[in-house]
């Protein structure tokens, strides 16, 4: 018994071993299991904090607040020519609305009925919203400040009864208080407040205010309910203003003097552009046919113009020139020492061969024996293609790439042309070519780049590069960012182009450009009349351009305008030149400088201004005014796309306020080439007849109509 006895002690005493062994092991393994998920917690707490934060604000519901107030778009005065105004969107959740009322047909048809009376409604339409089986629905759009208090007021009426279960979106809605003034340039916003062309959407992402977040989730009533542990709600930053070059007196000058060129050739499409010469600040870009961008932001009900009429034709369509391109011939003969203002040239009216066919001057008529001087004044054809012709293919284009022909001026448009000029891809520089180009025909260009091309003929022979922003304001009215001139390149020394004003100032004083003449004010200019290209030859039909200095010794003003296709009349000299003289007028006008003989040369008919424009059109400019204060920015400035969008301007050393640049455009393209990779391609310049020809340049034609060529 006693050895059975002592076997079961010993069996018991062997599995309490086994049994305490086996907790061991199972509180170890908890143990490890603990430690393993502590160790766990802390990594997430501690080294994995950031990255699971930043996951979280994907993960957890974020409820977008609506952007800020816009920013405007200014002339240089800081008058407002866009400005976005905040109207009111009600929408209701319709499950909730009747939930309130218990759904009774009687209390949520009478709802109905007073909130349709307070918005303008008729009762059928709310009660067809309020009984939608939607999670929410729209009941009005775009209502005033006052009608949103009415209803507000109403809702609070504990009388009325009227559910809560309605709120409100604030929705912004452009309005230009200048109507069609400069609306090529500035674009236009849809009723959805997005824009589509121009300034508007080159700078759309400098004028839109920044939308702000909060995290958590809603009630019923669509309210923000944070949660404790939620990150702090980012407040909506309003949108920056943009302040242009532009001087809206000027440009309303401008689109009257177009009216009236329109009014007595009826050409296809016209344009003009002013610009100062010694910056390249363009005060005044107009073009014809034109719109309200009213039509589009619902603010006024009218057609909406469609295809080319919304483009900005300065910027993007090409046209030859014709003979206001000789002054950029003659400057680089003198600039290379080939001919000398002295010099003698002899027309008879024609080359009898040039490249295998003759070539005439206008209408072949014979100018005679002329000197350089009288060359530029007489618009002479012949004695231009001789005098390309004697430089050789290669510096004749070099000098008009030079001055920024061939290639956009990158002024901060997109899309914008390049123009064209010869030879076409894979053929060679003919004779005939070298020619034509002497007097501006077999290229094309744009009217940005001829003004400023003329600004570096003008004002001393540099090129400055054309601009149309000033500087960018924040909503309290501090300046963003400020722009300054830029001098790209030396085109011509000084003493050259003091010659070519003397030259264009006898244009105007007893050549092709007598129209332009101003009584007391010393003018200069050039004409030019070139056919336009078609299918394998040119048209019967003709451009009409002129291009002025004001005043000439020491210009402030550049001012080119153009005609296509213009009836009664076609040359330059007769349909451009008077519309130049128009703003040329109204520019020193409005400067206290147009001399009181000059007044009563010009006649009552002339005398428009930029106020009598503004009456007119029945709408004045008001001026702006900053938002208010705000809390900093915390984002940094957009410098890169920034860059890119003014047109791709470099910082430089200062000289007498203009930051010149050596190998300015190189390296304007190299910037342009790197900021490219951060940003998608902007859009390729797309063909056009409004002007006058499709296209960006026209086709380099194999034969001309029998060689013809105009000379003003």
């Amino acid at each position: 018994m006693a050895s059975h006895k002592d076997r079961a002690t010993n069996d018991y005493s062997t599995d309490r071993e086994h049994l305490l062994r086996r907790a061991g092991i199972v509180l170890a393994a908890v143990l490890v299991i603990y430690v393993i998920l502590g160790l766990r917690v802390a990594q997430i707490q501690t080294l994995k904090r950031p990255e699971l934060e930043g996951i979280a604000g994907y993960l957890q519901p974020k409820f977008r607040e609506p952007a800020g107030q816009p920013g405007d778009i200014l002339d240089a005065s800081q008058r407002v020519l866009a400005t976005s105004v905040a109207t009111y969107t009600l929408k209701v959740d319709p499950k909730h609305f009747r939930d309130d009322l218990k759904k009774n047909p009687a209390a949520i048809a009478r709802a109905s009925a007073e909130v349709a009376g307070v918005l303008g409604l008729t009762a059928e339409d709310v009660a067809a919203k309020v009984g939608s089986a939607k999670a929410w629905e729209y009941i009005i759009r775009r209502v005033s400040p006052v009608v949103k208090a009415k209803l507000d007021a109403l809702v609070k009426d504990k009388a009325a009864k009227i559910p809560p279960s309605m709120t409100w979106e604030v929705e912004y809605r452009r309005e230009y208080p200048l109507g069609p003034t400069a609306c090529n340039a500035l674009g236009w916003r849809g009723q959805d407040h997005a824009a589509r062309c121009g300034l508007e959407q080159m700078y759309d992402f400098l004028i839109t205010g920044m939308p702000g977040s909060a995290v958590g989730s809603r009630d019923k009533y669509d309210r923000t309910v944070m949660w404790a542990s939620a990150r702090k709600a980012v407040a909506a930053r309003p949108g920056r203003s943009i302040v242009l070059t532009i001087d809206a007196d000027i440009q309303q000058a401008a689109e009257v003097a177009l009216e009236h060129v329109n009014d007595a050739h009826t050409p296809k499409a016209s344009a003009a552009i002013v610009m100062d010469p010694r910056t390249g600040r363009v005060l005044a870009m107009a073009s014809r046919p034109s719109f309200d961008a009213n039509w589009f932001s619902g603010t006024l009900a009218g057609r909406k113009a469609t295809g080319k009429d919304l483009e900005n034709p300065i910027v993007i369509h090409g046209f030859e020139a014709g003979s206001v391109m000789k002054a950029f011939t003659i400057a680089e003969a003198l600039q290379e020492g080939i001919t000398h203002p002295t010099d003698m040239f002899t027309c008879n009216g024609h080359l009898a061969d040039v490249g295998g066919r003759p070539l005439y001057c206008d209408e072949g008529r014979a100018h005679g024996t002329l000197d350089l001087r009288g060359v530029m004044a007489k618009s002479c054809n012949i004695s231009a293609a001789r005098l390309a012709m004697k430089m050789g293919g290669a510096k004749v284009k070099a000098a008009l790439e030079k001055f920024g022909f061939g290639e956009p001026t990158r002024i901060g448009f997109r899309p914008e042309g390049f123009g064209l000029l010869p030879p076409m891809l894979g053929q060679p520089l003919r004779i005939r070519d070298v020619a034509n180009l002497g007097f501006g025909q077999g290229m094309s260009v744009t009217m940005i780049q001829l003004a400023a091309g003329y600004a570096g003929l003008v004002n001393g022979g540099v090129y400055m590069q054309p601009y149309v922003v000033d500087k960018v304001l924040n909503a309290d009215g501090t300046v963003f960012r400020q722009e300054e001139p830029i001098a790209l390149r030396q085109v011509i020394s000084a003493e050259v182009s003091a010659e070519i004003r003397d030259m264009l100032k006898l244009v105007v004083e007893d050549g092709t450009g007598k129209a332009a003449k101003i009584t007391g004010v010393a003018v200069g200019g050039k004409t030019g009349t070139a056919q336009i290209p078609g299918h394998g030859g040119y048209t019967p039909d003709h451009v009409a351009v002129f291009v002025m200095a004001v005043p000439i010794d020491s210009p402030r003003y550049l001012i080119a305008v153009m005609a296509d296709s213009p009836q009664n009349g076609y040359h330059g000299g007769d349909v451009a030149a008077p519309a130049a003289r128009e703003i040329a007028m109204a520019a020193l006008r409005l400067r206290g400088e147009l001399p009181a003989e000059a007044e009563v040369a010009a006649g009552p008919a002339t005398k428009t201004t930029a106020a009598a424009t503004a009456a007119k059109q029945n709408r004045g400019a008001p001026p702006h005014t900053p938002q208010g204060p705000r809390a900093p920015d915390p984002t940094p400035p957009h410098t890169g796309g920034f860059l890119a969008r003014m047109g791709g301007r470099l910082r430089g050393v200062g000289t007498a306020g203009v930051r010149r640049v050596p190998g300015g455009v190189r390296k304007i393209e190299q910037l342009e080439r790197a900021l490219a990779r951060g940003r998608s391609r902007a859009p390729r310049p797309r063909s056009s007849a409004k002007f006058a020809h499709r296209g960006q340049g026209p086709r380099t034609p194999r034969a001309e109509s029998a060689g013809v060529a105009s000379a003003q």
